[in-house]
C-alpha cells in the first residue's frame, strides 16, 4: 500500500466519518463569515462535540449575490481560514478547502462536481495543510503546514488539473535539507510567488531558497 493512496471513499474511512458527525451536537458556540475572492463567502458555525471537548465547523459557501451553494463540515477542532480559497483557472472556478485534518477537496463551481483526497499516509498521519497559496501563472500551489508534532513545512500540490486526484504531495524541508536534520533549521515557510511561477520560501534561521517552475515540476514527478 502506498502512504498518497486515497482512502477517502473507502468504508474504513466512511465509518470514521460517521463517527465524527454523531459526536457533532446541535450547540453551535460561535459563528463568523470569512471573505474569499471574487466576492465568494465562506460562513462558519463552530458546534460543540457531545462527549468529548472537542469542536467542529459546519461551513456555507455563499456566492456574490449572497445565495448559499455548497455546505460541509470542518470535522476537526483547529479550523484554518487561509486553507480555504476561491481559485480561478481558464476554464473556470475551483473552491478549495479540507474536511478534517489530513487531505483536501476540490469543488468546480461550474457544476458542483467534488474532489476529495485523503491520503493514507504513514501509520495514519500526513501532511496537515494550514494554509494555501496558488500560483494561476502556472497552476500550482504551496501548502503551508506539517506533519503531526514536526516541524513546520511546504507541500507542493499540482493543480493543473484541479478535480484529479494528486498522485502524491512532494514536501520541501527533505529536498533542501536531504540529512533531514534539525542543525541548520528547524520550520519552513512560505514567502511568496514571483513572476514567471518562481516560489520563495524561507527557513526560521533566515536562508531563503527559490525555485523555478521546471524546479517545482521536477519535485513533483
Amino acid at each position: 500500500m502506498n502512504e498518497f493512496d486515497n482512502i477517502y471513499h473507502t468504508d474504513e474511512y466512511r465509518r470514521f466519518m460517521v463517527q465524527k458527525e454523531e459526536n457533532i451536537s446541535d450547540l453551535c458556540r460561535e459563528e463568523r463569515t470569512i471573505p474569499l475572492d471574487l466576492g465568494y463567502s465562506l460562513w462558519c458555525g463552530e458546534y460543540a462535540h457531545r462527549t468529548d471537548n472537542g469542536r467542529s465547523y459546519r461551513c456555507r459557501l455563499f456566492s456574490p449575490e449572497g445565495k448559499m451553494i455548497y455546505g460541509y463540515t470542518f470535522y476537526y477542532s483547529s479550523f484554518h481560514e487561509t486553507a480555504v480559497q476561491v481559485l480561478s483557472a481558464p476554464e473556470g472556478l475551483y473552491f478549495f478547502y479540507t474536511e478534517g485534518l489530513y487531505g483536501y477537496s476540490v469543488l468546480r463551481l461550474s457544476d458542483m462536481e467534488q474532489m476529495h483526497y485523503v491520503p493514507r499516509g504513514n501509520s495514519g498521519e500526513s501532511f496537515i495543510i494550514t494554509d494555501l497559496h496558488y500560483c494561476s501563472e502556472n497552476r500550482i500551489a504551496a501548502a503551508g503546514g506539517c506533519f503531526w508534532a514536526y516541524p513546520y513545512d511546504v507541500a507542493l500540490i499540482d493543480l493543473s488539473e484541479p478535480m484529479k486526484e494528486p498522485e502524491k504531495m512532494t514536501t520541501l524541508f527533505p529536498i533542501i535539507n536531504p540529512e533531514n536534520g534539525y542543525g541548520r533549521f528547524e520550520d519552513l515557510n512560505f514567502v511568496r510567488w514571483e513572476k514567471g511561477g518562481r516560489l520563495i520560501v524561507r527557513t526560521d534561521a533566515g536562508e531563503e531558497f527559490a525555485f523555478n517552475t521546471n524546479d517545482l515540476r521536477k519535485f513533483m514527478d
